[in-house]
């Protein structure tokens, strides 16, 4: 319960009974004419004692349940209010709601809108649930980024009490914060939920042209991490594309850029996806056998003699492929590494490590987002905040009408390689150097 909400519900109740705080305080038994004690509910300073609230919720006409929470019951229709769909509406009144959790705790009409939206238009990020069940988070199947109804439907075992005990951890975490400000509190509580239909660059791309002030008001009521976020994604633009949409893909790119950046948002490396380095587990016979196939067995050539095709054995080398119209994508292992393999089977080794570069990153939407709050799970907002680059985004802003769009992608977004180029190693030396754990049996 919160005191403030309770004082301004008292308040609210003496007026509608057009009473003052001294007339009250004569109806409450073993007070007479002690107003004072009547302010100070009023103001948040102290509560009143349960023969106090039972009187109070006769004289009132309300329960003491209703008085505790600070409002009445009262069904609100909040399919009707949220029908829309509205980011701006969803996400500013999410953030207050949340505000008010952390900051002493919401009423019993606040508390079933916040449960409604987090329902309805969020997700949860299960990397920050400390209350799920760790083992059984591991054995399910359930990804780091989940709707409520999933987890339930899907891992059960993994948080049985549904939203319940996300809300008595964050009531717990903010307990255990009470030497830090209110926007620290929110920024830990935050993390644990992800938007579902969170803006990208690109879908401010297209929407620009139709929409650009419904789009500042909804970047206006982000927070700046959610507004970096959002440039972060720059990274997914395809600015490959054809010479006939280029130029319009370019327009809007920078369009969308630039109205970010106006709006506070700031470039931020943490943010980024990016490739790292990890050893992939593969047997070393089938992919002798794929490479045998592709490379090694017979190719069988098509000859016209007199009007019927007539088919031919012929050797496996490249000019005959390419003669042929074979063409093969090499995935973890390429024709020269056939001896190497050979070798090793013949050494009596059955699998082999082959390191290759991992996508790091969100796969769109609100995933994406979750991999945003993953990086940034365990900064304090002071951390976060001086992460965020002042001068480079000062830069951009400055140089985007010079820059072309891949220039500005190579420069300010790039998916880089966070480990050294696998070329310059051997396949060994690259194992040793970068295996994960994290291996995929093949």
């Amino acid at each position: 319960m919160n005191k403030e909400t309770v004082g301004k519900f008292l308040k609210k109740l003496r007026n509608e009974k057009r009473l003052t705080q001294s007339q009250l305080s004569q109806k409450l038994v073993g007070h007479g004419n002690f107003d004072r004690v009547i302010s100070k509910w009023e103001k948040g300073q102290s509560l009143p004692n349960i023969v106090d609230l039972k009187t109070l919720a006769k004289l009132f006409n309300v329960s003491v349940d209703e008085i505790l929470n600070g409002a009445r019951y009262e069904e609100i229709d909040f399919e009707k209010k949220y029908h829309s769909r509205d980011g701006a509406l969803i996400e500013s009144c999410f953030k207050e709601l949340l505000s008010k959790m952390v900051d002493g705790g919401l009423s019993w009409a606040e508390n079933k809108e916040f449960d409604f939206i987090v329902n309805h238009f969020y997700h949860i990020c299960l990397p920050a649930i400390e209350c799920k069940d760790e083992d059984a988070y591991r054995n399910s199947t359930i990804g780091e980024c989940a709707l409520l109804e999933d987890i339930d439907y899907i891992a059960h075992d993994v948080l049985p009490g549904g939203l319940s005990d996300i809300k008595f951890e964050i009531y717990k975490q903010t307990a255990f914060m009470y030497k830090s400000d209110i926007k620290e509190k929110i920024w830990s509580a935050s993390k644990k939920f992800v938007f579902s239909e969170p803006l990208s660059v690109v879908s401010i791309m297209n929407n620009m042209e139709d929409s650009e002030a419904n789009i500042k008001n909804r970047l206006n009521v982000l927070d700046d991490f959610e507004k970096d976020f959002v440039l972060s994604t720059a990274q997914r633009i395809d600015h490959k594309r054809s010479n006939e949409s280029y130029n319009n893909v370019e327009k809007l790119a920078k369009r969308a850029i630039k109205l970010l950046i106006e709006c506070g948002a700031k470039l931020n490396k943490s943010l980024l996806s990016y490739y790292r380095i990890v050893g992939i587990k593969c047997s070393i016979i089938d992919n002798l056998e794929n490479l045998h196939e592709r490379y090694k067995a017979p190719l069988l050539a098509p000859v016209c003699e007199n009007g019927m095709y007539q088919y031919y054995l012929v050797d496996n080398t490249a000019h005959n492929r390419a003669q042929l119209g074979i063409k093969y994508e090499d995935t973890f292992f390429a024709e020269n590494d056939y001896p190497e393999l050979e070798k090793r089977l013949k050494a009596g080794e059955r699998t082999i490590l082959r390191p290759v570069p991992k996508f790091i990153g969100g796969y769109g939407g609100c995933h994406d987002l979750s991999y945003a709050h993953k990086q940034v799970l365990n900064m304090s907002l002071e951390a976060y905040q001086e992460s965020r680059e002042d001068e480079r985004t000062k830069e951009l802003l400055n140089n985007l009408d010079d820059l072309s769009l891949e220039a500005i992608m190579e420069k300010y977004f790039q998916t880089e390689l966070k480990d050294e180029d696998m070329n310059t190693m051997s396949i060994d030396d690259l194992a040793k150097r970068y295996y994960s754990k994290e291996t995929v049996n093949e």
